[in-house]
């Protein structure tokens, strides 16, 4: 689980996880709950932490079996491409497990993240799941919006303009 201390009331008791924006499962339920809201006649909807994956890396990361499966995708892809090098082109990417690979290690993350092996792959995996992420929302709001007879605005928590952000432009209004 990865905590989501920004939403807990402090000196209460409980604890608050966010959910894994890579999740196929939480993407549908984000797209049921924006139909819910343009039923109920919203002029717009601004997706809120659309950067989640990113912010995991404060908490410890998100290594679930979402994550890790699409990172192994990621990996697939560069690999087809020529621009995956050294000891990753070597592993069975079939299995391979970033999370553990940490851990086997006894690599603290997210210490010193310019010496954690591979992460500037695991960073740039995300950076486009975020994209991929928001824009398929951005669109899903849109249409669903024209199905019901009007133009449906989105925008997004852009809180600090993080580069993570700049690609989302296009699907934000």
């Amino acid at each position: 689980p990865v905590h989501a201390d920004w939403v807990e009331v402090v000196e209460h008791q409980q604890i608050c996880y966010q959910m894994c924006r890579n999740n196929p499962v939480w993407q549908t339920y984000l797209k049921m709950i924006t139909e819910i809201m343009i039923d109920a006649g919203c002029a717009g909807i601004q997706l809120d932490e659309c950067e989640l994956p990113i912010t995991a890396f404060r908490y410890g990361g998100c290594f679930c079996k979402d994550c890790l499966k699409q990172f192994r995708e990621y990996l697939k892809q560069e690999k087809a491409a020529g621009r995956l090098h050294g000891e990753l082109a070597a592993v069975d990417l079939d299995t391979f497990d970033y999370g553990n690979y940490l851990r086997d290690r006894k690599i603290p993350f997210p210490s010193n993240l310019q010496n954690v092996p591979h992460f500037q792959l695991y960073y740039q995996f995300q950076m486009q799941a975020v994209k991929r992420q928001f824009l398929d929302l951005s669109a899903h709001i849109k249409a669903y919006g024209r199905n019901k007879g009007r133009e449906v605005a989105v925008s997004g928590n852009f809180f600090n303009l993080m580069p993570v952000y700049y690609p989302l432009e296009v699907g934000a209004d």
